[in-house]
């Protein structure tokens, strides 16, 4: 066979086979900071997975504004130049 005509066959092998579906272990609960539950999909060997944001609270699906707390640095950033 020529180069052309094993791309063509490759092409076509690959274009008609179904494509594999992803490993999915089990179902896990996935609990976010502000009590929204749902279940997923996971490989990791844990029943609960904990997160701090979701959906249901992420300001880019809620159109609201959260306030995150970054540990003082603007405080520190005063101290460490005498800013005050």
């Amino acid at each position: 066979m020529r180069t052309r005509e094993r791309l063509r066959l490759f092409s076509f092998i690959l274009l008609t086979s179904p494509l594999p579906s992803l490993a999915v272990g089990h179902q896990a609960t996935v609990v976010c900071a502000c009590g929204a539950t749902f279940q997923t999909g996971t490989t990791k060997d844990t029943d609960i997975i904990k997160v701090e944001i979701c959906n249901k609270c992420h300001p880019y699906f809620t159109g609201k504004q959260k306030l995150v707390d970054a540990g003082g640095r603007v405080d520190k950033f005063k101290k460490k130049y005498g800013l005050q």
